[in-house]
């Protein structure tokens, strides 16, 4: 009884039914762009065209959100940049004002002794911490000293001389 069956399809023409199945496919797919076709002429929208639409829209919107993204991390890029600078200026502003302040300090204090006003221990001994930021200030912003030498220099010898004679 089986062996019957496998006869009967071992004697079966296979070019014929290949033949008639690349038609039976080739025919299918005919239909199917008809279909699609008058869909698209007709403008009926179907699940798949739908999803296909959004799938497309939220690809552009990628597409858009990615160069976005790109000029915004540039525009970041350069305001971070110019943020920088602005510190970078104020820090600087601030240096120059600390040193000049603890420098007319100095200049002042060195002043008030050429004019024999007296001044306490803890007065000089205030001078000389202001100095050493001073200095320390100076030479963290690699720059030079020698505006106030000749000052600190006057009240050293000063403080010795008073230190002798009492204050």
């Amino acid at each position: 009884m089986i062996m019957n069956e496998i006869k009967t399809l071992l004697e079966l023409d296979m070019a014929a039914i290949f033949l008639s199945l690349i038609v039976i496919l080739s025919a299918g797919k005919i239909i199917i762009e008809l279909f699609n076709y008058f869909l698209i002429k007709f403008g009926i929208e179907t699940k798949f065209t739908k999803r296909a639409r959004k799938l497309d829209n939220v690809i552009l919107e990628i597409a858009e959100l990615k160069k976005q993204r790109e000029i915004d991390v540039i525009e970041s890029i350069k305001h971070d940049n110019e943020i920088r600078e602005e510190v970078k200026s104020i820090k600087n502003t601030l240096t120059e004002d600390s040193i000049d302040n603890r420098r007319w300090q100095i200049l002042e204090f060195a002043n008030s002794l050429s004019n024999e006003k007296s001044c306490s221990k803890e007065q000089f001994s205030y001078i000389y911490k202001l100095y050493d930021k001073y200095e320390k200030i100076i030479e963290a912003n690699h720059l030079t000293n020698g505006e106030i030498e000749d000052s600190m220099q006057f009240i050293r010898e000063e403080y010795q001389r008073r230190y002798k004679t009492g204050f």
